[in-house]
């Protein structure tokens, strides 16, 4: 697959804060509600998940529908095949899932705080 033109490159030669490929965000799914319809991304994978697990669901392929994103349902968790802490300070909405984890690890902590 990396060996064909028409496919983005997955494993990319310029800087980690350029993006190298395009990915469309799929329905019904954090990373959508974060990032919009499709989003210019970096890579720097040379292997992808092929089928997500149990509880998991695809949030975002490539234009070689290669997966390039996972989320569970019903709880936080992502895997992502780029990588968002190179590009937010050219495409701020790349801080939203670092926002969300960072929201999400408060309200676990004070549901689950001990008094006393």
């Amino acid at each position: 697959m990396m060996d064909n033109p028409q496919s983005p490159s997955h494993y990319q030669r310029e800087p980690p804060t350029s993006p190298s490929h395009e990915i469309t965000l799929l329905s019904n799914t954090r990373l959508k509600n974060w990032l919009g319809e499709r989003a210019q991304v970096n890579s720097f994978h040379r292997q992808a998940v092929a089928e997500p697990p149990a509880g998991f669901i695809v949030s975002a392929r490539s234009g070689d529908h290669l997966i390039e994103a996972i989320e569970a349902e019903g709880r936080f968790a992502l895997g992502l095949q780029f990588h968002p802490e190179w590009m937010f300070q050219s495409r701020p909405e790349f801080l939203r899932p670092f926002q969300a984890f960072t929201q999400e690890a408060i309200g676990y902590f004070k549901k689950n705080r001990r008094t006393g």
